[in-house]
């Protein structure tokens, strides 16, 4: 019994004991309305703030980007020099391009999508009143006859630079020599090549020769040297360099050998459907170490106009080996091209024909041409002269 006893007033006293301890907790323990409300509210809130600093930031970069984009489409531009040369055919595009920097020339274009030019585009010299100007005053300026004092003058295919000195002095537009002269000057040459980096296959001492390209020109009465070898610079560069760049670069001869054998080319065949495959009888002659043979060639050296390149003076010069443009006693290509061969004579010797042709003749009154694949059938040809 006592044993008993104990044992329940341990338990009575144990449980007092934890009445004691409930009674603690529930004084000191602070009541959660009190605790910090971490609540998906608050975490929202610091979202919408940082979202709403990075779409400041957002509209603060779009805004100096259009600022300085409408800034750069309504600038004014800034010529190289107060007068630029407009020709015929000539696009807003390829003016702005040869004209204007990478830069301008973007802008411009986006410009000209805005406020398109009203009116046709006048060929010509275009004189301007300083070399900055609104992209509208250029505009308006091009869509205007110019004022300027003009001549014509057009050069024939092939025509060597001789030729084209006589038939310029003979108008009475130069005095006799004046066009070789700046033609030859290797000083202006070296000045050019800054303009026109294709000119920079020339070798050092060489002529303009090949490169000044044939077509009608307009020339101001007190500027007619330089302005018709800078349009004929453009124009090859337009016709020539620029769209057949890849071509050019992956042909077998480097671009001043390409002009040389089409200046070859365009004395040698007048007709444009024989043009390419007189190209690749050439090319087949240079790859196998055989004479060109092009009798006309030797002509070049004599630094006189086509017109005294009689049949009589190759006869008595044909076997004269000193001459280093005499292509039938002397290997290779002529040292320079002989004269300025066409855009379609360049192009149909840049894209010639690869044919098992390595002779041909002409039927001077025909005008018909036979092809030999050897020296056998090239003489069997001879019975149709």
């Amino acid at each position: 019994m006592s044993r008993k006893k104990s044992f329940t007033t341990h338990f009575k006293n144990e449980k007092r004991i934890g009445c004691n301890i409930n009674f603690n907790l529930h004084e000191y323990t602070m009541p959660i309305s009190k605790y910090p409300k971490y609540t998906t509210k608050n975490k929202n809130n610091k979202t919408n703030k940082k979202t709403s600093t990075i779409k400041r930031i957002l509209l603060l970069i779009i805004g100096i980007f259009s600022f300085f984009f409408i800034r750069g489409i309504y600038s004014d531009i800034q010529l190289p020099n107060n007068e630029i040369i407009v020709q015929k055919g000539d696009t807003i595009s390829t003016i702005i391009s040869t004209n204007l920097s990478s830069k301008e020339n973007f802008f411009f274009k986006i410009y000209t999508k805005i406020h398109p030019i009203s009116g046709k585009i006048y060929p010509g010299i275009h004189q301007f009143t300083g070399t900055t100007l609104s992209k509208s005053e250029f505009l308006q300026n091009l869509a205007s006859k110019p004022k300027t004092n003009e001549l014509n003058f057009t050069v024939f295919e092939g025509r060597s630079i001789y030729d084209i000195d006589d038939s310029l002095a003979k108008k009475g537009f130069i005095k006799k020599g004046e066009y070789i002269t700046a033609t030859t000057n290797t000083v202006i040459t070296q000045q050019r090549k800054n303009t026109f980096p294709f000119l920079n296959t020339i070798p050092n001492g060489n002529s303009l020769e090949g490169f000044l390209m044939p077509d009608t020109y307009k020339i101001r009465e007190n500027k007619i040297i330089d302005d018709i070898i800078k349009l004929q610079l453009k124009n090859f560069e337009k016709k020539i360099r620029t769209p057949h760049q890849s071509a050019i670069k992956n042909h077998k001869l480097d671009l001043y050998d390409l002009i040389t054998l089409a200046s070859i080319v365009e004395k040698e065949e007048k007709n444009p459907n024989n043009k390419s495959t007189v190209a690749g009888i050439f090319m087949n002659r240079i790859h196998k170490n055989m004479l060109l043979g092009a009798d006309i060639t030797l002509c070049y050296h004599f630094k006189k106009p086509y017109t005294s390149c009689t049949n009589k003076l190759i006869n008595e010069k044909v076997y004269d080996k000193s001459n280093p443009y005499n292509t039938r006693m002397n290997g290779g290509l002529t040292p320079t091209p002989i004269g300025n061969p066409s855009a379609q004579t360049i192009l149909s010797t840049l894209n010639y024909e690869k044919t098992p042709y390595l002779y041909y003749l002409h039927n001077v009154k025909s005008g018909q041409i036979y092809y030999g694949k050897n020296l056998q059938e090239h003489n069997a040809n001879k019975k149709y002269l």
